[in-house]
């Protein structure tokens, strides 16, 4: 604490005189102005301005009088507080260590005490020991005493300080006061030594001029043993004249303040020689008052601090390159501890690594920076604990950052030990490498990641039927699977590096082979191909594809390729071909074979309708039979219509049409089925009408079709609606709707399937092969339209939606289709007159049908005879030539074909109409025929109405 806290006055020195004696008795005196017996201190000038200046490190002591080796028990620090008991027990192993009352001791390294020797405070209420402070000054101030810090610094303290405490208490009398301005021989001996060995230097000067009056050892040998005393400082020491020295003593002097300075330069002629050099001081000039209580001398003392100075000053310049150092390598952390693990300093990097500013870290076990995992294993002490063992330790591990982050550190521990071994603490330096460290274990996941994936390709490779394989630029082979060198029957050093032709494929091959390599290099396009190739699996198809392998700088680097065996799938398409060509066939034949039959039935039951004697039941049953006919020949159709469309056998023949005729020509195929079921039927057609672009024929089989579905599975005198309507601009929607037995939900998916059929109650069954819908849909898809079926439920009803796209001009632009109502074959006004008979001659295996459709033609008026084969044709036309010849193809023996081109020979058949009137009705059948020279192509059983039309075309061409 400072003087100014102390609970007792202050004095002013009360010296009479300048003597030397007078001076240091007054400094060391405790007597009191009045006489008073409860001295605090004096010398309070010095006091106040060295309190705030000099940090205290060490006190010399000196206790005397009868109760020297007393402790002292109370004692109040700079805050008023009593001394603590670790203070007093401090002090008391202090006193302790006393060999002579006299002896000067250097209070150094006192744990416990920090705050004791900040000045002494001498309470009139406590003291049982009589003590003098002689002198108290920074430890720095005795180089051969102390070099370090020993004490905490304290605050206030004083140059010189003298107190007497005396003993309070009631039973025991307080000592008789000391007067130490006794000039006896002995007080005044025993005092000059005392002063003349105290480790700073001490002078005092005399006068405005500051003349030398005395100077201690210590002060002689800081001027190098000059002599000057009774000579003024400006004679003595000329050098300092320059220096300001005299200026401040004159200050002093003048103003009787006090003056303290620190790391002074002042240079000196300390040598012989006159060589001058400087040194660096701590003084103070304190003005010795006279009995007037003017000042009338200088007490000065100072210590040389050189050595400290310049020792202090080469430490700051190496602590200042290492700083300099340290802050500009900021990618590193630089930590100080204590040898507990404490952070000290918190350095560089620290900071901007960890995210813990100084301020946060100092003060903290390095625990601070370690993972949760790392704490408790006690991996921060082991580290320090290897440090001290080994000398260094490195340290790779992540480390927990401020806000949690993580960071991987390099770094190293090393301990710090000072002058004498002794462990100061550790150092930790560290460099965040957590990008270098993510980047390796990136790599090493990546190649990991690189040889798991190798292994599993390779795995794939060598297991997978096909061949892989990889070509170099010049076309060798670099890579090629388990299966590829088991078909060249080589080892992978026998074949890599290796180009086709040295590997024995067949000059073609492998030239055809280098081309395609080229190809890929030229044009970084895939090229596909298959070929032959005989290896140890024998000759086999391999379809094959190259591929081009792009560096990064989009060049090809290199070609890959696989190749797949398809000599089973060439097989199987083989094989299905012929199986799709024996399907056809046979569909071909079963509807020849079932239209044979059905010729001389239509014909039958034309005969009867032109006979006309038939009673009202026998009509009916031959009307009923001609619509069975009919049925018949159309279920033959669309199962022949469904196989072409499938295949893309059938070619449309679109002409621009109306909707309406499509609807009408529809509805006049449909109606006899309507009407037999005694259906309502409901047209609704919009106006104007609608022009589309179409084949009429498919297109009214579309809508044909639906209507037969819905007068087929609606029960009898049900309601059948056929509508229309613009659909959007650009396109049609025509609706075909019933009450009938609808379709089950999880049926309206499949219905449009091929041979699926909605219901199979007997009781509403009505026959079918369940490929009408199929081959409507399709029909109707090839006019980019669309087909979809609509219902409720069983018993709901059905709607079929047909969505047709319109043509690009106006219904009054399209031009009707030529009539298409076919003329029956015999009516009052097609029954040919004499001149117009035709002689016809029908050729046909089949005997009925032949017979039938004679009769037939004969009814019509029509000069009609018959021949069952070639030879009998042929025979029949050397005496009779006929207008008209209709030939059944598939004869046995001579077909028609080799018919017809034996009867174009003869010349008295020039200009005759031959119509092949055949079972075969595909239309690569209708193409042969025309190709071989029929006119006209009818597929039996032929409608009796297209025979009329064809034959009504005709003239005869004899009389």
């Amino acid at each position: 604490m400072s003087a100014s806290n102390c609970d007792h006055p202050t004095l002013s020195l009360q010296a009479r005189n300048f003597s030397v004696m007078a001076a240091l008795s007054s400094l060391a005196t405790g007597a009191a102005a009045g006489g008073r017996d409860d001295i605090a201190l004096v010398g309070q000038d010095i006091v106040d301005q060295l309190q705030a200046a000099l940090p205290l490190h060490a006190i010399y002591l000196r206790l005397h009088g009868p109760h020297a080796g007393h402790q002292w028990a109370v004692y109040r620090d700079e805050g008023g507080r009593d001394l603590s008991a670790d203070d007093e027990r401090a002090l008391a192993s202090l006193l302790a260590k006393l060999d002579h009352p006299s002896q000067p001791l250097v209070l150094q390294d006192l744990p416990g005490l920090p705050a004791v020797f900040r000045g002494i405070a001498c309470s009139a209420r406590a003291g049982q020991v009589e003590a003098t402070v002689l002198l108290a000054h920074p430890a720095s101030g005795f180089p051969h005493v102390a070099d370090t810090a020993l004490l905490p610094p304290v605050a206030a303290c004083a140059a010189l300080l003298a107190g007497t405490a005396w003993h309070r208490d009631a039973a025991t009398p307080p000592p008789p006061a000391t007067d130490l301005r006794d000039t006896s021989p002995q007080s005044r001996e025993r005092l000059i030594e005392v002063f003349r060995q105290v480790p700073s230097f001490m002078c005092v000067l005399s006068g405005p001029d500051h003349v030398y009056e005395w100077a201690n050892d210590r002060h002689n040998a800081h001027l190098g043993g000059r002599q000057v005393m009774g000579k003024p400082v400006r004679e003595a020491l000329p050098e300092v004249a320059a220096q300001g020295f005299i200026e401040l003593l004159d200050q002093v002097y003048r103003t009787g303040e006090s003056y303290v300075g620190h790391h002074l330069p002042v240079v000196l002629q300390r040598h012989p020689d006159g060589t001058a050099e400087t040194r660096y001081v701590d003084v103070v000039y304190q003005a010795l008052r006279g009995a007037d209580g003017r000042p009338s001398g200088i007490l000065v003392q100072g210590v040389d601090i050189t050595e400290q100075t310049l020792a202090q000053a080469a430490l700051r310049q190496k602590e200042d390159r290492l700083k300099l150092l340290v802050d500009g390598i900021q990618d590193y952390a630089v930590i100080v501890t204590d040898p507990q693990g404490v952070i000290t300093e918190w350095e560089a990097g620290a900071a901007s690594i960890t995210g813990y500013e100084a301020q946060e870290a100092i003060g903290q076990t390095l625990d601070l920076i370690f993972s949760d995992a790392d704490v408790s294993s006690g991996v921060p002490d082991h580290e320090q604990q290897d440090a001290l063992r080994l000398g260094r330790v490195k340290d790779k591990r992540w480390h927990v950052g401020k806000h949690g982050h993580r960071f991987f550190a390099d770094g190293v521990t090393t301990p710090l030990h000072d002058a004498d071994g002794a462990l100061m603490g550790f150092g930790k330096i560290f460099r965040d490498v957590s990008a270098d460290q993510t980047a390796t274990q990136q790599l090493a996941e990546l190649m990991a990641a690189s040889a798991r994936r190798e292994r599993l390709y390779e795995t794939i490779l060598s297991n997978t039927p096909d061949l892989v394989y990889v070509f170099d630029l010049e076309h060798r082979f670099i890579y090629a699977n388990a299966v590829l060198l088991r078909m060249w029957g080589k080892t992978w050093d026998e074949a890599i590096g290796k180009n086709c032709l040295e590997l024995g494929y067949e000059p073609w091959h492998a030239a055809m082979h280098g081309r395609e390599i080229e190809q890929v290099k030229a044009t970084r396009q895939p090229i596909r191909g298959e070929v032959p190739f005989s290896g140890t699996f024998g000759r086999r198809i391999y379809d094959y594809i190259f591929v081009p392998i792009l560096g990064p700088d989009g060049e090809v680097e290199a070609v890959a390729g696989t190749t797949r065996d398809v000599t089973e799938m060439h097989e199987t398409a083989e094989f299905l071909r012929e199986q799709d060509q024996r399907k056809d066939e046979f569909l071909a034949t079963l509807a020849h074979e079932l239209r044979n039959p059905l010729a001389p039935v239509r014909n039958g039951l034309e005969i009867l309708r032109l006979s006309g004697d038939l009673n009202e039941k026998a009509a009916r049953a031959r009307d009923m039979m001609t619509r069975q006919v009919g049925h018949m020949v159309r279920l033959i159709d669309d199962l022949m219509d469904v196989s072409r469309v499938s295949r893309g056998k059938v070619a449309l023949q679109p002409e621009r049409l109306r909707l309406a005729t499509i609807v009408d020509t529809a509805i006049e195929t449909s109606r006899p089925l309507i009407e037999a079921a005694r259906h309502a039927l409901v047209v609704s057609m919009p106006e104007p009408d609608l022009p589309l672009d179409g084949d009429l024929t498919r297109l009214a089989q579309v809508l044909g079709n639906l209507l037969n579905n819905a007068a087929k599975y609606t029960p009898e005198g049900g309601r059948i609606e056929l509508s229309a309507r613009s659909d959007g601009p650009r396109h049609v929607l025509i609706r075909v709707q019933d009450n009938g037995v609808g379709i089950p939900p999880d049926m309206l998916p499949r219905v449009f399937d091929l041979f699926t059929q909605v219901g199979r109650d007997l009781a509403r069954a009505q026959g079918g092969l369940g490929i009408g819908l199929s081959l409507a849909r399709k029909l109707v898809e090839m006019h980019g339209g669309t087909l979809d079926a609509q219902s409720t439920g069983p018993d709901q009803g059905a709607a079929f939606d047909v969505r047709l796209p319109l043509a690009t001009v106006d219904a009054d632009a399209v031009r009707d289709p030529e009539d298409r109502t076919q003329t029956p074959l015999i009516t009052s006004s097609t029954t040919p007159s004499a001149g117009q008979r035709l002689r016809v001659l029908v050729v046909d295996d089949n005997v009925d049908a032949a017979e039938t459709l004679t009769l037939l033609l004969q009814m019509a008026g029509h000069h009609t005879l018959a021949a069952h084969d070639g030879p009998a044709a042929l025979a029949l036309t050397d005496r009779w030539t006929p207008d008209a010849v209709f030939l059944d193809i598939g004869m046995p023996g001579m077909s028609g074909y080799e018919l017809l081109e034996r009867l174009r020979l003869r010349p008295d058949l020039t200009g005759a109409t031959f119509v092949a009137l055949t079972g075969w009705g595909s239309e690569d059948d209708r193409r042969l025929a025309h190709e071989a020279g029929f006119d006209f192509h009818l597929t039996k059983p032929a409608d009796p109405a297209r025979v009329g039309d064809i034959l009504s075309s005709l003239a005869p061409r004899t009389p």
